[in-house]
């Protein structure tokens, strides 16, 4: 018999039908194999010869998923309630922002000055009982007078010895005329050329910041940065060399500022004046444990033994004390301090010829980075 005698009547999944082929899926199951497989053949779908009926046709039309039909009076009442629930959420958030708002305007109608701080700033405010009320702080800043403070702000070196003297206490000039001819000498005040200490040196230095960042507010941090440098050099070093170095650095920046119309960044350290001024100095390292980071006034280490020597509190000490005086090297020479460390005799005399000599090369006369022999000061007393 024939595969065309041969009818299958196991059920086939429902498909839908294809577009090239009318009628119903019943009308389908009574095709024949044949016609089957030819609809395989054009539509090159391949299939087993052993293939009975129901696996062609399952082939012809494969199964798909049954999906419930989407229902659209169900899909618009979803809609609809998430749209409700949206203008309920709209209209609780409106709520929510006039009441912040009507907080927010009450807040700033009310003074928002606490009772104790009021009460304690017009305490410290009120002037005392039958003194007349107390009028604003000058700060010395102020107390400059007007051509200096406007030479400082014009970017001129300014001798800061100037803003330690009283404009009432500065001298007179004297005039002298001779007919028609009047000649006005300036009186030279002695204390403009000193060197100033450390302390004078912030204390002058302080008001020459104060008027800069007047008007460049700007510039007090940089200011701040050379203050702090310049009074480590004093501290470390001792002397006025600190203080040579910052007449040189103010001239350097004025004449460039004049020349070349450039603006020297202050908290920077030159380090040619640097070398010039500090290079004849011993390094400031401890002279218990060799340590950078402090001086032997700071040494924490008790292990180590301190030298006969009492350090000294001051920046400079020329001559040795009571207490000092038998201290000799071996040559039978006095040793001379300089804030408590010895200062190389060999140094002042034929020279030192020790690579590293851990003495202060300085002059025992001035502190300067020259041996005694060359001393100005000494060739002067001698005159």
């Amino acid at each position: 018999m024939s595969q065309a005698g041969s009818i299958d009547l196991t059920p086939a999944p429902l498909s839908p039908s294809t577009g090239s082929e009318s009628g119903s899926l019943q009308t389908f199951r009574t095709w024949t194999i044949p016609r089957i497989i030819a609809q395989l053949r054009r539509k090159g779908i391949p299939y087993p010869a052993t293939a009975r009926k129901a696996e062609l046709f399952r082939l012809l039309f494969p199964p798909t998923p049954n999906t419930a039909p989407s229902n659209p009076q169900t899909s618009l009442q979803s809609i609809s309630g998430a749209i409700s629930q949206l203008h309920s959420m709209v209209a609780t958030l409106s709520a929510t922002v006039s009441d912040v708002q009507t907080r927010v305007a009450t807040l700033e109608a009310r003074p928002l000055t606490p009772v104790h701080d009021t009460v304690v700033v017009s305490a410290l405010a009120s002037p005392l009982t039958g003194t007349p009320e107390s009028s604003s702080t000058v700060i010395p800043a102020h107390l400059v007078s007007a051509s200096l403070r406007k030479d400082i702000l014009e970017g001129k070196d300014v001798n800061l010895a100037s803003l330690l003297v009283s404009v009432h206490d500065v001298a007179d000039n004297r005039a002298y005329a001779w007919g028609d001819v009047s000649v006005v000498v300036k009186s030279k005040d002695p204390r403009l050329s000193r060197k100033l200490t450390v302390t004078e040196f912030v204390l002058a230095f302080g008001m020459f910041r104060d008027i800069i960042c007047s008007a460049a507010p700007n510039r007090r941090e940089e200011l701040d940065l050379y203050l702090h440098s310049v009074t480590d050099l004093g501290y470390k070093y001792g002397g006025h060399a600190f203080y040579d170095y910052h007449r040189s650095f103010s001239a350097k920046a004025a004449a460039k500022l004049s020349q070349f119309q450039a603006k020297t960044d202050w908290s920077i350290c030159d380090t040619e004046l640097f070398c010039r001024h500090f290079a004849g100095l011993r390094s400031p390292l401890c002279t218990l444990c060799q340590s950078s980071t402090h001086t032997a006034n700071w040494c924490s280490d008790n292990s180590i033994k301190r030298p006969a020597y009492p350090p000294s509190s001051s920046t400079s000490q020329s001559l040795p004390g009571p207490s000092q005086q038998r201290q000799v090297d071996r040559l039978g020479r006095p040793i001379f301090f300089l804030g408590g460390a010895p200062i190389c005799n060999n140094f002042n005399n034929a020279g030192c010829f020790h690579s590293q000599c851990r003495l202060l090369h300085v002059c025992t006369a001035c502190h300067k980075a020259h041996p005694k022999t060359t001393c100005q000061l000494k060739q002067d007393s001698k005159a």
